[in-house]
């Protein structure tokens, strides 16, 4: 049964899966852990947990009274997010889990069932990020807007200003309509007159003309052959 057990974990697609003991040895670290990490099996096994992952001393500390406390009460701390650096100095984030277990021979064993979301929190802080940015320009878009309605208040009063002058140019260009169209009608008047006039001049010029244009013609054409008289 603990093989199967180790064998599913070493398998396990997407869970960083851990081992050690009370003392911090590390006794099993899977495909995953080797991905998540940078840290190889071979790298990993048989050292100390502690050594590596909490150099900073209080931390240390911290994790050790943890695992203290574990121990003492059988009680599993509840699933905590967790922001570290790895081996090739990316930060990266996780759920870790993690779970006491009492092997075939009695030794005790602390498993970590560590869940990378990385990418999730990448995610939620361009959401953070965008949301800001969304806000600011909510309020930018706000400010815009109060002073448009600001200046289509004033518009609406020039307007109304504009209206009542146009209303009364309005009568007053119907009053100038009026006299246009009888300023045209006497042009028609005129226009019929003029007309009859200068039909009347044209059949009265119309006789001498064509007798000029007649006689140039005779001039024009037989005038090497006319004597004097006849010029």
């Amino acid at each position: 049964s603990e093989l199967r057990f180790r064998t599913v974990l070493e398998n396990l697609i997407n869970v960083a899966v851990q081992a050690y003991k009370p003392d911090g040895t590390v006794t099993f670290w899977n495909k995953t852990s080797e991905e998540y990490y940078g840290y190889t099996r071979d790298e990993m096994l048989n050292k100390n947990i502690l050594d590596i992952f909490f150099q900073n001393d209080s931390q240390r500390e911290h994790e050790i009274q943890e695992m203290q406390k574990i121990l003492e009460t059988r009680v599993m701390p509840k699933p905590e997010e967790i922001t570290m650096i790895n081996k090739f100095g990316s930060t990266i984030s996780f759920i870790a889990n993690r779970m006491l277990i009492q092997r075939s021979n009695n030794e005790l064993e602390f498993f970590c069932f560590d869940i990378d979301i990385t990418e999730r929190k990448k995610a939620e802080a361009e959401i953070i990020k965008l949301n800001e940015e969304l806000e600011n320009r909510v309020i930018e878009r706000t400010a815009e807007l109060q002073q448009t309605l600001d200046k289509l208040q004033e518009s609406n009063i020039e307007l109304k200003l504009l209206n009542e002058e146009v209303v009364e140019n309005t009568n007053k260009i119907l009053l100038l309509n009026d006299e246009l169209i009888t300023s045209q009608q006497k042009l028609k008047e005129a226009i019929a007159s003029k007309d009859r006039f200068c039909s009347i001049i044209a059949h009265d010029l119309r006789n001498p003309f064509v007798v000029l244009l007649n006689n140039s013609e005779l001039l024009e054409k037989y005038y090497q052959k006319m004597d004097d008289a006849e010029k």
